[in-house]
């Protein structure tokens, strides 16, 4: 997971962004194992951005874990179009998934933390998760980092100024 999260400054530079999660303990007939579950988006901001272009991107990372470690990483693949942002987003986030009873931490990620060292990176990410699920939102980048909001201020953090994923973990809490 932490060469996949190593390569997403180079899909940054190339303007995609996605939601993920990195499950530490994910079990199916019984068997445990590591994963990630993941959405990648590309705005299509010329007609170069398509889902062919977003493969394109995308497919060599997997190819290249593949190659490192055969057999220990196994991807499937989908794409869907949609007209606008708002049109996949609510669906997946609309009003019937509010009120969840959550205690979180997170932490904003740079580039020099997905990248210098990926064995600290992979110490860090296995604290943070604990055994549980991380969501990794690589939602910030150009746009976010040469933002020139008008009157020259904004509430946001600083740190979104120079960061490329929102890491969080969240415990569901009982009601």
């Amino acid at each position: 997971m932490t060469y996949w999260l190593s390569q997403y400054p180079a899909l940054a530079e190339q303007g995609i962004a996605g939601y993920g999660n990195i499950s530490v303990n994910t079990s199916v007939d019984g068997e445990y194992f590591g994963g990630f579950a993941g959405i990648f988006l590309l705005p299509v901001r010329s007609s170069a951005n398509t889902s062919e272009s977003l493969a394109g991107a995308v497919v060599p990372i997997i190819d290249k874990i593949q190659e490192i470690w055969p057999g220990l990483f196994l991807s499937q693949n989908f794409s869907n179009e949609f007209p606008t942002f708002y049109d996949w987003w609510l669906p997946r986030n609309g009003p019937d998934f509010a009120g969840v009873n959550l205690m979180g931490g997170s932490r904003l990620l740079d580039v020099e933390a997905l990248t210098a060292n990926l064995t600290a990176l992979k110490v860090g990410l296995q604290g943070a998760a604990g055994g549980n699920t991380l969501s990794i939102d690589f939602i910030s980048g150009k746009g976010v980092w040469d933002a020139e909001p008008r009157g020259g201020s904004d509430a946001i953090l600083p740190a979104w100024r120079t960061s490329l994923i929102h890491c969080s973990e969240y415990i569901r809490l009982p009601p």
